[in-house]
């Protein structure tokens, strides 16, 4: 494909190409750029890193300048107030048509919004989510606080444009900037990991779980121990095996309480399996009958969209989730259920339903492949370019 509509930057927290779930965003919105036929240029962060980088990473199509991930509080004050690295990237290019910012700190926002200015290029905000950052005189908790909402409610206003990926995010984008649009997660359904045949030898009705449940107590974004504690309430013969890949026991027990005694009852019936490779983790789901997530009904998980349910789509099997963000659009779903309230006998009596069917086929899904999107962020990149 050859790139002649110009250079897109796109600017964010994510770690190319594909160590966090903003990478895998970012990518697959980058090649429906790239096959578009603009050139895409990233400037992410990356933990294997000692410094900044100096010389270009080269990766398929694309070119990547991370800087090193914060690990101090220096290094953090440094992330969320410096425009150095940024602005050093945006120098190297020429003919940048488009500057996409993913979910950036205020003060580097703003610092990138005069640039753009300045060189008169557009700036695109792609907004994935509404951290849950509460007011506190708490320093730490204070500077979150401020960063959040002179971010969410200032600076992403003055935007050209919004990719927002849900319903609640483009509503709330909308007024201030009219050329908005939704794109939920995306995913290459061409990409080997997808159609990769997996054998499913076990009897037992397969359910997985995969991703980071949140950041400790004060953070819970899935309720694994809801899912937990129903199935310690079904029969002792029912034949069910769940996996939890992304997090280890100890912390699925440090993160909510009473667990300890409920994973022992469940004895063989639950294994954890920590943190894993993209590819591995898209393995355990094909391996499975159901993928199960649940979150609560907060303004966090609403103005997200989860990534595991595209992926969930794509590999075929079937999901147990409840109504949350843009989720019920996508329903009925065969072999799938759709969870209205989010209470442990409605969670138990959804797994029951799942063992009295039985095993699952796999129907594999393009509903969220870059490719069907195509039309719809070129004409939206034509009128933000205006």
């Amino acid at each position: 494909m050859a790139d002649n509509k110009g250079t897109i930057i796109y600017i964010g927290g994510f770690e190319m190409p594909d160590k966090n779930a903003a990478a895998n965003r970012v990518l697959n919105n980058a090649k429906a750029f790239a096959e578009l036929g603009y050139k895409v240029v990233f400037c992410g962060v990356d933990h294997d890193i000692k410094e900044d980088v100096s010389e270009v990473i080269k990766f398929n199509e694309f070119e990547s300048w991370p800087s090193k991930y914060p690990t101090s509080t220096i290094e953090w004050i440094k992330e969320q107030t410096s425009f150095k690295h940024i602005e050093d990237v945006l120098s190297k290019y020429d003919n940048v048509r488009f500057v996409i910012g993913y979910n950036m700190h205020a003060l580097p926002l703003r610092n990138l919004e005069k640039w753009c200015n300045a060189k008169r290029i557009k700036l695109i905000i792609d907004a994935t989510e509404w951290y849950p950052n509460k007011f506190s005189l708490i320093p730490g908790k204070l500077v979150r606080w401020a960063d959040t909402n002179l971010a969410m409610r200032w600076y992403q206003k003055k935007a050209d444009g919004v990719i927002a990926i849900s319903s609640l995010l483009e509503k709330y984008y909308k007024k201030s900037v009219p050329n908005t649009i939704i794109i939920p997660p995306l995913v290459d359904a061409k990409e080997s990991k997808w159609s990769l045949p997996v054998r499913i030898s076990s009897k037992a009705i397969e359910f997985t779980y995969t991703g980071r449940a949140g950041n400790g107590k004060d953070i819970v974004k899935d309720k694994i121990d809801i899912v937990i504690n129903a199935m310690t309430k079904l029969p002792d013969s029912a034949n069910i095996h769940f996996s939890v890949v992304g997090m280890t026991r100890k912390e699925c027990e440090g993160m909510f309480e009473g667990m300890s005694e409920k994973i022992d009852f469940l004895g063989n019936k639950i294994d954890f399996y920590g943190k894993v490779s993209h590819e591995k983790s898209v393995k355990f789901l094909k391996k499975s009958d159901y993928c199960i997530f649940l979150r609560e009904r907060n303004r966090q998980n609403m103005a997200g969209f989860p990534t595991k349910f595209a992926e969930c789509l794509t590999t075929g099997i079937g999901v147990v989730v409840n109504d949350i963000s843009d989720i019920a659009n996508y329903f009925p779903i065969e072999n799938s259920i759709l969870i209205k309230d989010l209470d442990e006998i409605s969670v138990r009596d959804a797994i029951s339903r799942c063992i009295n069917n039985g095993k699952v086929k796999h129907e594999p899904r393009e509903v969220f492949d870059f490719n069907g999107y195509l039309q719809q962020l070129d004409a939206f990149l034509a009128q933000v370019g205006e």
